[in-house]
């Protein structure tokens, strides 16, 4: 099961966050989901907040350009991407095979 989805002219990411890590990387695919370790504890939306620049920054786009669309509070959330970013994210998930 893919981790994301076309939709709505962008791609949707099925996240698991895992707040709380000593860095923030990629682990793997799991259940139609990244798993994503975040350094920012899980507080006052610093793991969201952090998520969003990790993101930004491995997939080289700007910050703006993503949004969370589901679960702002909780560890499963739905992230929208650009089309742009397509490309890199395929890249960095076979990377993790």
């Amino acid at each position: 099961m893919a981790c994301f989805e076309r939709r709505a002219g962008a791609i949707w990411l099925r996240v698991k966050a895992q707040p709380g890590a000593q860095k923030d990387a990629i682990l793997t695919e799991r259940a139609g989901e990244l798993v994503i370790r975040l350094n920012a504890p899980a507080e006052g939306g610093k793991a969201n907040r952090a998520l969003i620049a990790f993101l930004a920054k491995t997939l080289q786009i700007a910050k703006s350009e993503i949004v969370l669309i589901r679960g702002a509070s909780a560890r499963h959330k739905v992230i929208a991407l650009p089309q742009e970013a397509e490309s890199r994210l395929m890249e960095t998930i076979e990377k993790l095979c």
